[in-house]
Order: structure tokens, then C-alpha cells, then sequence
């Protein structure tokens, strides 16, 4: 990388720390008009995304728990429920156990151990945190998207439940394609995928009425990826 393009990448990451205390702030101005707030946790997640902690701070462990917050930004507009029932525990691990059935053949070859012997093997403090960039997601991204934003649309401004679902699980899809938290090849499969599933999890929070089917399905289905760094380098 030239030392222009790190200039401009350190002044992005800049001017993105103070987009995100900005919205933060905004936010508690916001906090009675819900839909309005919410919007602007939008955009504190997008800048947050784009901010270089490693710069501020050294802990490796606590640059990635820092990388959920902006999630959970609406907890001063909307609370937060985590009461949940046997039903929804059960819910969620069946829809989770179904996914991944679904993509066994894919599974087997990620997590051949074979194979991730072959790769270089990390430190304890890599691994875990590799770890925790796939599993914090199954509770920030849930909250957000899947309690957030529902109870916002559904309870607080009267839409339609199913158009609430179709919003939040198109803000779910993109968000795992584009801007500094998209981790995932951009493509229409792709963006079917995360819709689908979007649209899943959203359903199954409704019917149930709590959020942990949503939480423990989406921990299923990362489970894999954040085991992979454990096993790298261990023939």
C-alpha cells in the first residue's frame, strides 16, 4: 500500500470515528422519534465499519467486542428483550441444524482437517478473535435487524408485518455485501442467500414472539467459520 492510499485510509478512518460519535449523540436527541433514530444507528454501523480501532486501541480482543456496539445503538430508543421460552430455543436449533444440512457437502471440505492443517496455524489471541468476528454477529446483528427494527416498523409505526420482514431482511442481505463489514463475494446468489435467510430468521421471530430463534440459527450457522481458526496448523 503507498503511503498516499495510508494517508487516506487513516483520514477515512478518521472521519469516520467522528461520524459515529456524531450519530451517537444524535441518537439520544432521537430517542422519541424511534424510525428517525434507527436510521441513524444505520449509518453509525456503516462509519463504524470503516474506523481503524487498531489505531486507538492495541487489544485485539477488545477492538472486536468495540466492533458490535454500534448495534446495539438502539437499545436507548427501544430496550431490549432476551426473555425467551423452550419453544424458541428449540425453534432456533432446528432451523439452524436445517441449514447446515443443507450445505453438509460445502461443510466437510471447510472444515477438513486435512486441509486446515496444511494452513498457517494462529495465535490463541488470533483464533479467538477470529472467532468472536463470526459469533458476536449472531446476537448484534439479530438485535438490530431482527428486534430493532421490527418492533420499530411493526409495533411503532403500524406497517405491515411482512413488509417489516422484506425491509429488514434486504438491510440484512446488503449489509453482508458491501460497505467495511461486507464480508461476502458480492453476487446474486449471495444476495439471496442472506435474504432468504434474512427472511427466515425474521419469520421465526415473529411466530415466536422472542428473539432467540433468530440468535441461536444464526450462531449455527457461523459455528463453522469460527471453529476453522482453531484447527488451522494442527496435522
Amino acid at each position: 500500500m503507498t503511503q498516499i492510499a495510508k494517508l487516506e485510509r487513516r483520514q477515512l478512518s478518521s472521519l469516520c470515528l467522528v461520524i459515529s460519535g456524531v450519530v451517537f449523540v444524535a441518537i439520544w436527541f432521537t430517542r422519541e422519534t424511534p424510525l428517525l433514530a434507527l436510521a441513524l444507528s444505520a449509518v453509525g454501523i456503516v462509519s463504524w465499519a470503516y474506523v481503524e480501532l487498531r489505531r486507538y486501541i492495541a487489544n485485539l480482543w477488545l477492538r472486536r467486542a468495540l466492533k458490535a456496539l454500534p448495534y446495539f445503538m438502539p437499545v436507548m430508543v427501544v430496550g431490549i428483550d432476551l426473555q425467551g421460552t423452550l419453544l424458541g430455543i428449540a425453534v432456533g436449533i432446528a432451523l439452524g441444524a436445517t441449514l447446515l444440512a443443507l450445505q453438509s457437502k460445502n461443510l466437510r471440505i471447510a472444515l477438513d482437517r486435512r486441509l486446515l492443517g496444511l494452513m498457517p496455524r494462529p495465535t490463541r489471541t488470533e483464533a479467538f478473535t477470529e472467532s468472536m468476528f463470526f459469533l458476536l454477529p449472531s446476537v448484534a446483528q439479530e438485535y438490530f435487524h431482527r428486534q430493532a427494527w421490527l418492533y420499530v416498523l411493526i409495533l411503532q409505526t403500524g406497517v405491515w408485518p411482512w413488509v417489516a420482514v422484506l425491509f429488514t431482511s434486504i438491510m440484512f442481505s446488503v449489509e453482508h455485501l458491501v460497505g467495511g463489514g461486507g464480508h461476502t463475494t458480492p453476487s446474486l446468489i449471495n444476495l439471496t442467500r442472506w435474504f432468504g435467510m434474512g427472511v427466515l430468521l425474521a419469520t421465526a421471530v415473529l411466530l415466536t414472539g422472542q428473539i432467540w430463534p433468530a440468535i441461536i440459527c444464526h450462531a449455527m450457522v457461523n459455528a463453522p467459520a469460527a471453529i476453522q481458526p482453531h484447527l488451522r496448523g494442527k496435522l
